[in-house]
């Protein structure tokens, strides 16, 4: 009986214990089989996804950057490209060219990054390459008072302070949920983008959700336009130049172009549907919430019917 209940353990034994082959009569092959034939609809096979890389154009050295300067506190700055700047290893796995370097003077209203300061731990992470640690320019930085940062993009696209705010929230996430190869994921900080997006708890945050105007934080990365600007909800224009006659109009989003990262919005006639850039369009807290929540509910009666 002894030997019978070892043999059917070894049978049993994942691919590879013991130095056994696998083979169609191994254990582990028979569970596999066993689990897919009695895996349930709601449960599929799960997919791994294709992950992005890092592609950009760079500009030209001497190209004005808008950017921010980051202590104590975050402010925006306008800085030239040069060749001081550094690519930040976890922000370009995360395909996003953030660029940082030491600011050559400090603000009349500095704020030094203490060791507990938050800005100082993004800062740290930014820079560190996995297995490697702080590049040499940046260790002896490391230590005490971090001196104040500048941080742009090397494609010329603005870094605003929500976006540094997103990125301080998504590496305190990563530290509680996320090993280190998970943090690094494109698909993963998309998700977290969405992800606060779509809550209405935030919805009061000046920073991520401005008064009168969409949420634009990396707009580029995750456009995300039905959540942005819901479909349905009334919009109006601002700091348009070619269409100028349109800014403060009402209008409703009708479709959208991801691609190009423009909203259809609707006016009444005769102007009809007009293509406009999504940083151009304000939208209300309110109605934004609304429209959310609206299509959340559609969604689980769809799924769940008028269950709770």
């Amino acid at each position: 009986i002894a030997r019978r209940r070892v043999h059917r353990q070894l049978l049993m034994v994942p691919s590879g214990a013991f130095g056994l082959p696998r083979t169609e009569d191994s254990g582990s092959v028979r569970a596999e089989r066993w689990e897919d034939a009695n895996r349930s609809k709601s449960d599929p096979v799960p997919r791994v996804r294709k992950e992005k890389t890092l592609q950009y154009i760079e500009v030209e050295p001497g190209t004005r950057l808008q950017g921010l300067e980051v202590c104590g506190d975050v402010r925006p700055v306008e800085v030239e490209a040069d060749c001081n700047f550094e690519m930040s290893p976890l922000a370009a796995s995360l395909c996003i060219p953030l660029q940082l370097r030491v600011a050559e003077s400090r603000h009349p209203d500095h704020v030094p990054m203490v060791e507990s300061s938050l800005n100082r731990m993004v800062v740290l992470r930014l820079m560190t390459e996995p297995g490697i640690g702080l590049p040499m320019t940046w260790q002896s930085l490391a230590a005490g008072t971090l001196p104040s940062v500048i941080v742009s993009r090397a494609d010329g696209v603005p870094v605003t302070p929500a976006e540094w705010r997103v990125i301080g929230e998504y590496l305190k996430y990563a530290d509680e949920e996320l090993d280190e190869e998970e943090t690094r994921r494109p698909s993963v900080f998309r998700d977290f983008v969405c992800g606060l997006l779509h809550g209405t708890e935030d919805m009061e945050d000046p920073i991520l959700h401005p008064p009168g105007g969409a949420p634009l934080f990396f707009l580029d990365i995750v456009p995300a336009l039905s959540i942005r600007l819901p479909l349905g909800s009334t919009v109006r224009p601002r700091g348009l130049e070619g269409r100028a006659e349109l800014n403060g109009r009402s209008g409703n989003v009708v479709r959208y172009d991801e691609g190009k990262l423009r909203v259809g919005v609707e006016f009444p006639h005769p102007t009809g549907v007009v293509s406009i850039r999504a940083s151009n369009l304000e939208i209300k807290p309110a109605e934004r919430g609304r429209r959310l929540l609206a299509e959340h509910e559609k969604n689980r009666r769809a799924e769940y019917g008028g269950r709770r």
